[in-house]
């Protein structure tokens, strides 16, 4: 499991998007971009991703992966924080759980 590292702006009651970064860039690529969708009543959402920023891993056990296929299961537990859960760690814990068995 993972503790994601993000940024975050505009009103949490707002359609979310999620930006995404690549290799080599981070969430500083989309620092012109973000209050723009902000002001278009978005919430934005930047998650640094494995082996980016202030992304840690939990356990010494979780699979070390890049993948596209790794990247978008953590995508989906970002996307449950969007949808309301922030804040029900137990919910996110199974979550994570679910998905690292799924992976």
């Amino acid at each position: 499991m993972l503790n994601v590292g993000y940024a975050e702006t505009g009103s949490e009651k707002a359609c979310a998007v999620i930006l995404l970064h690549g290799w080599p860039y981070d969430i500083h690529s989309f620092v012109d971009v973000a209050p723009l969708l902000a002001s278009k009543e978005h919430r934005v959402i930047i998650p640094y991703l494995r082996g980016y920023g202030t992304t840690t891993f939990l356990s010494n056990e979780t699979l070390r992966n890049g993948q596209q296929a790794v990247v978008a299961v953590d995508t989906e537990a970002v996307q449950w924080l969007a949808a309301g859960a922030k804040g029900n760690s137990l919910f996110i814990q199974a979550l994570g759980e679910a998905i690292e068995e799924r992976a």
